[in-house]
């Protein structure tokens, strides 16, 4: 079953808050968003898995140049990095992001 976006929107997340979750996630401009239910439908393919867990914030301004792609990832708001949260280096070290991919599996 999808997971509701509702269900997990909040006005701020950490990265602590993040790597305790049990849903894929990615950030981008800022923003958290639950990415799960997109994943397999992603237009891209499987581009989009290297967003799991990390800020993709320049993967994604990358690949889309659209305003109907900044639509569709509207859709999978779920709240707003704390300013100035850098936990595990802003997702760059090495092993952060494995650590949190282990967990969904």
């Amino acid at each position: 079953a999808a997971m509701a976006i509702a269900s997990v929107r909040r006005a701020n997340w950490t990265y602590e808050d993040l790597y305790e979750q049990n849903f894929t996630w990615t950030i981008i401009d800022g923003r958290v968003y639950a990415i799960g239910s997109f994943v397999p439908r992603h237009p891209g393919g499987a581009l989009i898995k290297r967003a799991i867990g990390e800020d993709a914030t320049e993967l994604f301004h990358t690949h889309h140049t659209s305003q109907y792609a900044c639509e569709v990832l509207s859709r999978f708001d779920i709240g707003a990095l704390r300013r100035g949260d850098v936990g595990c280096d802003g997702g760059r070290r090495p092993g952060c992001r494995r650590l949190f991919q282990e967990t969904l599996n």
